[in-house]
């Protein structure tokens, strides 16, 4: 799997509690396939409730975070 460095240092701010308002379309979309790798959204509520938020995020077609 090849995630840009900007998709995990996203995902290490959002468990930090930094909330993060500069987030692009594509890195929402590498943030939603790294919270779904290898089985992490049926073993962690987390992750389940991290990829919702991006989706619903996405749906609405507004900034992330």
């Amino acid at each position: 799997m090849n995630i840009s460095e900007s998709t995990v240092r996203l995902l290490f701010d959002l468990l930090h509690g930094i909330k993060r308002m500069d987030v692009p379309f594509v890195m929402a979309l590498e943030f939603a396939i790294l919270l779904g790798f290898d089985g992490q959204l049926e073993d962690s509520d987390m992750e389940n409730e991290l990829f919702t938020s991006v989706i619903d995020q996405l749906k609405e077609g507004s900034k992330l975070f």
